[in-house]
């Protein structure tokens, strides 16, 4: 924890080294189809690619994202004549194998009002796989019988059948509205005159609504029936919106605005915070349903809030871990000069007061998720009690917003390698229990849970049985009583749960040595499949 400053030396240096043995560890962690992205300036961009390389290989090198940062005003504007402004940042994307990532699409300014015919009569799943068919490299004739076939029961709607009748719609409301049903709005346009003859003669075999027609170069397009025969060129060939008012956003995120951010995510911290749009879209980018995210410099954890957002929106059933250094900001404010940087602390550290929180970075990720998820629930809930007649409560009332905190800490053990001539005969009393008196029984439980291989997120219960606090992990997993003077009743209760792994303190057997005989005994006989440990 010492600061590396622009006086050093060896700055650069020192940055590396720090960095190269996290990113070789972050490789270890990732799975095969796994991703890393890395925030970074203009500093160090090209010291981190060379050490990136070397980690990770050259070959899986993905994209350098360019993020903008602002507009060209401002203070930035004071040095244009030594140097041009600073609007970007940089997000290093490597992948440890293979990877696929989902297409990161963003809407236009403006709705353009010729996209004004509804799909009707066909799910949406059924429109996937038609528009599949129609951006497909290879197409067979199987591919567009069977689209053929849904396209039998399409019909089209006035866009105005997206409303609901009697309300009044703001302008941004109603583009709201039809952005989220781009995929099942279309527009009517002229196609060649090869096209057309190629949809006349399939016109003959068919009554079908729409039907798809493929080109002597290879494209598939959906095609109006029912047009002029006689007309050059009518209006046949059907263009889905959501394939031209989007549009791929490539290399550079020019739309997520990095200012303004003190107070997002319910905290005051604008130190280092990343959007939330942002690390939202990495996630959307690059996971999958059930996966975990990793953030190991995760400051306010804005990485923790996007998963809970993505997972509200998408439904992925996302995990996060966030790291984070229990750094000081009083300590902080002490050695930073720059006076912005000042105010901004002592505001973080007046926010962390109000709320009765230690002055640690730590403290204030851990009440962000806390306010985010409770947040949340609240839109859930007030979405609930808007529900229509008929409608069905949503499956997301169940959402888990809950975690974890662990610290990294000593063994809860004591050290008893002493000498003889060490310890005099007032001190054994204090070694009959060789864990240290400050820990508490869930620090022993989870030190147990990691030393046994167990998932530290897995679901854990307690119950009192014949007045003792016994912990189940994972249902029968892992069973774990820590009390004293237990009743020989208790072990027969435990043993017809049957767990895979029962663990007792040394010390709940002091001068009772039978009993630790009797449990052995019990468990061969009713339980032999028992794991018995003894901390």
């Amino acid at each position: 924890m010492i600061a590396n400053t622009d006086a050093n030396g060896r700055f650069h240096s020192d940055w590396l080294s720090m960095m190269y043995s996290r990113l070789k560890l972050a490789r270890n962690l990732l799975r095969d189809d796994g991703v890393i992205f890395i925030s970074i300036d203009d500093n160090e961009v090209h010291n981190l690619r060379k050490i990136c390389d070397e980690i990770f290989g050259a070959g899986n090198f993905i994209n350098q994202i360019a993020i903008k940062l602002s507009e060209p005003t401002g203070v930035k504007m004071a040095h244009v004549k030594k140097r041009l402004p600073k609007l970007k940042e940089y997000i290093l994307l490597y992948q440890k194998v293979q990877s696929e990532f989902t297409p990161v699409t963003i809407k236009k300014d403006k709705w353009d009002d010729e996209y004004k015919h509804v799909i009707g009569g066909i799910t949406d799943s059924e429109i996937e796989i038609i528009q599949n068919t129609l951006s497909a490299d290879n197409v067979t004739d199987e591919d567009i019988k069977n689209a053929d076939e849904i396209c039998k029961r399409i019909n089209l709607l006035s866009i105005d059948s997206l409303y609901e009748k009697g309300k009044t719609y703001t302008a941004e409301e109603s583009d709201e509205i039809r952005f989220k049903n781009a995929h099942r709005i279309l527009r009517d346009v002229a196609t060649s005159y090869g096209a057309k003859q190629i949809a006349d003669k399939k016109r003959e075999t068919t009554s079908s609504p729409f039907f798809l027609i493929r080109t002597q170069e290879g494209k598939v397009y959906l095609i109006k029936n029912g047009y002029n025969l006689d007309s050059d060129q009518p209006r046949i060939k059907m263009l889905f919106a959501s394939d031209y008012l989007c549009h791929n956003v490539g290399d550079f995120w020019f739309d997520i605005k990095t200012t303004g951010l003190d107070n997002e995510g319910f905290v005051e911290f604008k130190n280092g915070k990343k959007p939330l749009k942002l690390i939202s879209r990495l996630i959307e980018l690059s996971t999958e349903p059930g996966d975990l995210v990793l953030d190991f410099f995760s400051g306010s954890s804005s990485t923790a809030h996007s998963v809970l957002e993505v997972n509200l929106k998408e439904k992925k059933d996302l995990k996060f871990i966030m790291i984070q250094l229990p750094e000081n900001l009083d300590k902080t404010l002490l050695k930073t000069l720059d006076t912005q940087m000042k105010k901004q602390i002592k505001s973080t550290i007046e926010f962390l007061d109000s709320i009765d929180k230690p002055h640690l970075v730590s403290e204030i990720g851990k009440e962000r998720i806390r306010r985010a998820g409770k947040k949340i629930l609240e839109e859930l809930k007030t979405k609930s009690m808007r529900l229509k007649l008929g409608e069905e409560p949503s499956a997301d009332k169940d959402l888990d917003i809950g975690f974890r905190v662990l610290k990294v800490d000593t063994s809860n053990m004591k050290n008893t390698y002493y000498k003889p001539n060490e310890i005099n005969q007032q001190q054994i009393a204090g070694l009959i229990s060789n864990i240290k008196e400050d820990r508490t029984n869930e620090d022993l439980l989870f030190q147990v849970m990691l030393d046994s291989g167990v998932q530290l997120d897995l679901e854990i219960t307690t119950e009192e049985i014949m007045g003792k606090k016994v912990y189940f992990v994972a249902a029968n997993s892992l069973c774990a009583c820590f009390e004293t003077n237990l009743p020989e009743g208790l072990f027969s209760e435990l043993a017809k749960r049957e767990p895979v792994t029962l663990v007792l303190k040394d010390s709940s057997f002091v001068n009772n040595d039978a009993l630790k005989t009797n449990v052995e005994q019990i468990f061969r006989q009713l339980s032999p499949e028992t794991e018995l440990k003894v901390i």
